[in-house]
């Protein structure tokens, strides 16, 4: 187990990365895997559902796992049938505990010998990041599981979750925010331009465009496209060589000459053809 400090440091750290998201792809990378740290679980899985209501994962130890188990596992799954009785998947969930959950019937189940355990996924512990019903198209969460060399999942935990809950929460927002931005964007580009005029403006010349239009220095441009990129901070410092706070300097700036009050729209104005 991790010590109480590891384990804020990985709070601290998966919080901080969170903010800094803009794709739901990122937000299963380096923030899940530090939030799973913060709560000492040995597996994680980021997932999503469709407009289908069709389940897919965006990151974690379980992704190229859950295809087989949708297929086949997932429709008699009584973990599943316990969470599809919550009219809202609340910050911190544990299915087994649920009203009405079977725990002989879920030993008993496919899904338990042919997913559970063999992944070796002996507590479960879950959390909603969209207020919306379960398995609803668009509802987004996160499954942590312990080993059985591990204890359950405590109060400690679950203070740990909700404590993280609110910036994850966020980043799936601007994901969903930047998506639908993408689309309208692209449905009202300015009809003066044909397709291979659009096509035309790749991303350095946009970045080029911008720059001149907003007075943007070198080093400006440079944040722009690594932050459209999808990188954090962090990344973006050691891309550079630079300290972080530099790139904070320099992303404060670029958000202020651009007029727009977030890192998602900053992108959006680089991935769309000016009007």
């Amino acid at each position: 187990m991790r010590t109480a400090f590891e384990r804020e440091r990985a709070l601290r750290e998966a919080t901080g990365s969170a903010a800094e998201t803009l794709h739901l792809a990122e937000i299963g990378a380096a923030p899940l895997a530090a939030l799973a740290r913060a709560v000492d679980a040995a597996t994680v899985l980021l997932y999503r559902y469709d407009d289908r209501g069709v389940v897919a994962g965006h990151g974690g130890t379980l992704v190229d796992a859950l295809p087989a188990y949708y297929n086949e596992l997932f429709a008699e799954d009584p973990v599943q049938r316990a969470l599809f009785t919550l009219e809202r998947t609340p910050s911190v969930v544990v299915a087994t505990r649920l009203a009405g959950f079977d725990e002989r019937r879920y030993r008993r189940s496919a899904a338990y010998h042919e997913f559970y355990a063999p992944h070796d996924m002996e507590h479960l512990l879950g959390s909603g990041l969209t207020p919306i019903r379960y398995g609803a198209p668009g509802m987004t969460g996160i499954l942590f599981s312990r080993s059985r060399r591990q204890p359950p999942f405590d109060d400690t935990d679950f203070a740990i979750l909700r404590e993280a809950t609110p910036a994850f929460q966020a980043a799936v927002r601007r994901s969903d925010r930047l998506s639908r931005e993408l689309s309208r964007s692209s449905d009202q580009r300015s009809p003066t331009l044909n397709n291979g005029e659009l096509s035309q403006f790749d991303a350095n010349e946009r970045l080029t465009f911008i720059a001149r239009r907003h007075g943007l220095t070198n080093s400006e441009c440079e944040v722009l496209s690594l932050l459209a990129e999808g990188l954090s901070n962090r990344e973006i410092a050691e891309r550079r060589f630079v300290s972080i706070e530099t790139v904070r300097t320099h992303v404060q700036r670029v958000l202020g000459k651009l007029g727009v009050d977030s890192r998602t729209r900053a992108a959006l104005l680089l991935r769309t053809p000016p009007l």
